[in-house]
């Protein structure tokens, strides 16, 4: 029969597992002490030799290339490919992730939806926007998207959606990022250039018809000019009788 414990062998036997578990611990924090060592100098060398661990350029631009995908919508040719893209400069035009349905109300004064529709009818052939909505209804989408000129990213590719938005880290506010023909990010600011160079075009517009104005109006100076100088012609000789005549008339007065 086993003998009762006394409280003399309770006590001696948790002093003794307090010093096994204390032992362990003490094991397991000189193990953790020696794995620092190894770590902080991995550490220190992956500092002294980061740029040795970047991604390389060209994988970076095949990554955003392949994050593309090869299929797009369009309300013209309806699904296409990347054909539609190759060797052009791609605006990636991030929608907001509220309100999104005022990107496409023509009633809505928005300067970077007018300044994106005017940068592709100039230079559809070299410049291809890309929408990549947030969070839109399917039914919504496809009436709302009918009416653009561009191309868009299915809505059912949501991961892909997602992937691009990551990786330019789009937050809450549209967004446009211009890429080049080789997947290299111009700019992640791109609503600001397409902006700018709208805004230029209006300008230069707006310039060329003053120009055109001002020519007007120094033609029709210059015929208005000719006109005086043959009617001054046709009366000078008019003018040139009077003036004998008035002298004769004062010479017959005696005056």
């Amino acid at each position: 029969a086993a003998l009762p414990l006394s409280l003399e062998d309770v006590t001696a036997w948790l002093v003794i597992n307090s010093m096994k578990s204390e032992t362990t611990q003490y094991d397991q924090l000189c193990t953790q002490n020696l794995a620092n060592v190894w770590r902080l100098n991995a550490f220190r060398e992956l500092m002294s030799g980061y740029t040795h661990f970047k991604v390389k350029p060209e994988d970076a631009q095949q990554f955003v290339l392949d994050s593309l995908g090869h299929a797009f919508l369009s309300a013209k040719m309806g699904t296409t490919g990347r054909a539609a893209i190759d060797g052009k400069v791609v605006a990636l035009y991030f929608g907001a992730t509220s309100k999104e349905e005022e990107i496409f109300d023509v009633d809505v004064e928005t300067d970077l939806v007018n300044s994106l529709r005017t940068a592709h009818a100039q230079f559809g052939h070299m410049f291809e926007v890309v929408f990549v909505s947030a969070n839109l209804t399917l039914d919504w989408f496809n009436d709302a998207f009918g009416e653009m000129p561009w191309l868009a990213i299915p809505l059912t590719h949501t991961a892909r959606r997602k992937l691009l938005r990551d990786t330019f880290g789009v937050g809450d506010r549209a967004q446009v990022v211009l890429i080049d023909t080789d997947g290299r990010t111009i700019t992640r600011d791109g609503a600001r250039l397409v902006q700018l160079a709208a805004a230029w075009e209006a300008a230069e517009k707006a310039h060329a018809d003053k120009l055109k104005d001002m020519g007007f109006d120094r033609e029709s100076k210059g015929k208005e000019e000719a006109l005086l100088a043959k009617e001054e012609a046709r009366l000078e000789p008019l003018l040139d009788a009077h003036e004998r005549a008035e002298r004769a008339l004062a010479a017959l007065t005696g005056e």
